[in-house]
């Protein structure tokens, strides 16, 4: 699968999991992109959040912010919406708003978890007026969505590989997490490895 552009702009993600980061360190190394994780189901917030918006700003990297998405239904998932928006209300931020899908703990079919995914989407552009993407990997698009979504645009995780395969979906991509092992100065583990087009940015 090919990507929708030409994806010059290296990034990476960032959650609690990766601890604290020098962003200073991370731009020298070529980073020019960060996506935080910002918030998770109907009250999770990231513990990281603020503080990692603080260093990525500092550094005037592009931010982008991202939900890590527990779908259920339509009234957990409008309440998963505006709590995102609620999460980064009054921060600054570049990049496309992500939704982060890539389980299924209560089972729904794939026609479900797509529309709620749809939902999702739409409520936040209606909430904040901006652009999103879908966050997932190869294997779970094949087996929990379909072609409902695939006018939105895609940030495809499959390691190992040069390009990701097809998952039945997407035509393209505008973001390609190709590691989950990369290392870059700033960061103490090994964090995910992206690359982005210049549409991940936000008009």
């Amino acid at each position: 699968m090919q990507s929708r552009g030409t994806a010059n702009l290296k990034g990476i993600d960032v959650s609690h999991w990766d601890g604290k980061v020098d962003y200073a360190k991370v731009k020298a190394s070529g980073i020019s992109v960060v996506y935080i994780k910002a918030s998770q189901g109907t009250k999770g917030v990231d513990p990281m959040l603020e503080e990692n918006y603080k260093g990525a700003s500092a550094q005037n990297l592009k931010i982008g912010f991202y939900h890590f998405f527990t779908p259920l239904n339509e009234q957990d998932t409008l309440l998963q919406a505006e709590h995102f928006v609620k999460t980064i209300k009054g921060k600054t931020y570049h990049c496309r708003l992500a939704l982060d899908i890539e389980t299924n703990d209560a089972k729904l079919s794939k026609a479900t978890i797509t529309k709620l995914a749809i939902l999702f989407l739409n409520r936040i552009k209606q909430l904040t007026g901006h652009g999103t993407v879908v966050y997932t990997y190869t294997g779970y698009a094949k087996e929990n969505l379909i072609q409902d979504i695939k006018d939105y645009r895609l940030w495809i995780a499959h390691y190992g590989v040069n390009e990701p395969g097809d998952n039945g979906i997407w035509p393209n991509w505008i973001g390609f997490q190709y590691s989950e092992k990369g290392k870059v100065q700033g960061v103490s583990g090994a964090c995910d490895l992206n690359k982005f087009t210049e549409d991940i940015i936000l008009a």
